[in-house]
Formats: structure tokens, C-alpha cells, sequence
């Protein structure tokens, strides 16, 4: 996914994290683009916030980063160079923060991020480096002689550098809505081999799906269930805690094809035979029917219910067959009503 590279750049971990780094773009940023143009303050920019997370990839490989810090010290970077290599062209009262004298701050961040792990070092040290190197080959733009030429080679390589980072945008809009099965359980593969206690990810889960609908979130929460029954297929605990997952994932999707299907299978699977079973029957009934008078028809929906109800009526006791049998019956009246091509 070589697009996080540049859209983990634009996201920060809590207000604070972003207002710090908008703070120093708003302040540092803003003066390197007097100097340099806008064009190659964009290529400074983005360059730095990438080279800055391939460090930070290769120095700290099993970590989620995310952040500006890489493009800020890059900022930082051509600030120093700039101080070092103009010294004797720019202005007195500027040399205060260019040059030599920015280094202290920076020395100052990277013994911070020794002691504190949340401070990305790696990606800090990648944008520096970053930095210093374009300021040798970026020629500062009120230093530049007026070649069209070379204006239009800085202008060609920032629209690149800036469709680039767009592209990368879009593909990780499109990948969210592409997620596949596979690349879940990928995933939950990862967090079962890094994280030694799975209970404590099921809660995160949990208390993630509560909050809100993420159809990633709930899959993922899913396998895990899936996982611990398989670990423990006896276990009525993961049996209620997939049928309450299952109510709760049709609430927010009753049109998921797969999430009907894999609550049809956990009571063939673990409810059939038992001896509540004509109880659990009941439930999952009561689901069904439940979810449908609130949203109305889904195909796959409905079809659960169709098996739920047919199996209820082998079920029944004789004296009680003709209420289960009415029971069918009016369900098929009211989803002829709803979908009269149904061939079913």
C-alpha cells in the first residue's frame, strides 16, 4: 500500500499533533516559500514528508506512523542550508533563524524523541536529510535569474510531484471501498501474531463497533469471534457473542450478503440439536422479523427468515403446526407484496 508513503503525511494522531505541526508549517513554511516559490516549496514539501517515511519505514518497521514532522524538518533542512550557503546575501536581521542557529531546536526535538516513543525520530531525521539535499540543487527563487526555461522545469516537476500526491488520495479512497475478505483476515493474521492476548483487540473492537458503522471494523471484529470459536467450538459464549454481532451488523447492512449468510450457518452449525434450540430458533426469528419491519426489504434478509420460519414448522409439535404454518404463509404473502419477480 505504497500510497500511505504520502496520505499518512496529511493525517495526525489528535488535535494537539496537528495543531503543533499547522503551527510551524504556518510560521516556517510559509517564509521558505517567499524565498524558494511556490513550486518548489510543493516539491520540498511532499519530497521531504516521503523521504521522511521511507526512513521511518526502514528504521521502525512494526509501528503505524502518521504525521508532518518528516515535511516540517525538511522546511527545517532548507533553512539550514539556505543560513549556511547565502550567508553572506541574506539580510542581517533574518540570520537569526537560518543557518546555525535553527540547530538547536532540532537537536533539542531528536533527544526528546529518544526518551518519549511516540515521536517519530526516524521520520524527523529522513525530512532533515531531505531538506539539506534539495537546498543544494533548488536554487532560491529571489536569487534566480529570470530563465523561462528553468521556470518551467521547476513548474513541471511541482504539477508531477502534486498529480502524484493527488493520485495517491484517490487510490486510497478507491481501496477503502475495495477491501476485500482476504485482506481482513490479513490483518487480523498480523494483530494474532503481534498481540499476545486477543482478548484485549476483541474489546477494542467491540467498543469500536459500538460507536459507529465501519463495515471494515465489523469485519475484522467478526474473524476475530470466528477465530475463538474455532479455538473453542463448545463455547456458548463466542455462539451468543457472533448471534448478538450478527443482529447488530444486519441493523447497520441487512442487504450483507455474507454476514446473513454466516448467521445461517453459525445456528445450523452450533444451534441445531441443541437443547434450546427451539428458544435460539425463536431469537434469530425475532431478529429477522425486527430488522425488517425497520428497513424494510433485503433480499438476503428475507431469505433467512424464509429458512428460520421452514425450519420452526418442522420444529412444532402437531397441535402446534397450523400456527407456524400461518406463520409461513403470511410471510410469503408480505414478501410476494415486496418483490413479485421473486421466482422463490
Amino acid at each position: 500500500e505504497y500510497w500511505r508513503l504520502v496520505t499518512s503525511a496529511f493525517l495526525h494522531i489528535g488535535f494537539g499533533h496537528f495543531a503543533f505541526n499547522i503551527g510551524l508549517i504556518l510560521i516556517l513554511g510559509l517564509l521558505i516559500e517567499r524565498i524558494y516559490g511556490s513550486w518548489q516549496y510543493l516539491i520540498i514539501y511532499l519530497t521531504s514528508a516521503v523521504t521522511g517515511n521511507l526512513l521511518s519505514l526502514f528504521w521502525i518497521r512494526d509501528s503505524v506512523g502518521a504525521g508532518a514532522s518528516g515535511a516540517v524538518f525538511g522546511v527545517m533542512g532548507v533553512m539550514v542550508a539556505y543560513g549556511i550557503w547565502y550567508k553572506n546575501k541574506i539580510p542581517n536581521y533574518q540570520k537569526r533563524i537560518f543557518g546555525y542557529r535553527i540547530l538547536p531546536f532540532i537537536i533539542l526535538d531528536l533527544i526528546i524523541g529518544i526518551w518519549i516513543p511516540q515521536i517519530n525520530v526516524a521520520a524527523h531525521v529522513g525530512g532533515f536529510i531531505s531538506g539539506l539535499i534539495a537546498a543544494v540543487f533548488i536554487t532560491p527563487q529571489i536569487y534566480r535569474s529570470k530563465d523561462s526555461h528553468r521556470s518551467f522545469q521547476t513548474k513541471a516537476i511541482g504539477i508531477l510531484v502534486g498529480s502524484a500526491t493527488t493520485c495517491c488520495f484517490v487510490i486510497a479512497i478507491l481501496h477503502s471501498f475495495t477491501d476485500t475478505p482476504d485482506m481482513v483476515d490479513a490483518r487480523v493474521e498480523i494483530v494474532m501474531d503481534t498481540i499476545k492476548s486477543p482478548d484485549s483487540v476483541i474489546r477494542q473492537y467491540e467498543i469500536r463497533t459500538k460507536r459507529r458503522y465501519n463495515r471494515r471494523d465489523f469485519e475484522t471484529l467478526e474473524l476475530l469471534y470466528l477465530e475463538q470459536l474455532q479455538n473453542d467450538p463448545e463455547s456458548t459464549t463466542w455462539i451468543n457473542k457472533l448471534k448478538s454481532f450478527y443482529s447488530r451488523a444486519l441493523e447497520s447492512d441487512p442487504s450483507n450478503k455474507n454476514w446473513n449468510e454466516n448467521m445461517l450457518a453459525l445456528y445450523f452449525r452450533n444451534v441445531q440439536g441443541t437443547t434450546d434450540e427451539a428458544t435460539e430458533l425463536a431469537d434469530y426469528i425475532a431478529t429477522c422479523k425486527g430488522i425488517a419491519r425497520k428497513h424494510g426489504y433485503h433480499e438476503p434478509l428475507y431469505r433467512n427468515l424464509e429458512i428460520f420460519l421452514q425450519h420452526a414448522l418442522t420444529l412444532a409439535p402437531y397441535e402446534n403446526q397450523p400456527t407456524k404454518q400461518n406463520e409461513l404463509e403470511e410471510f410469503y404473502y408480505s414478501a410476494i407484496e415486496v418483490d413479485k419477480t421473486n421466482p422463490t
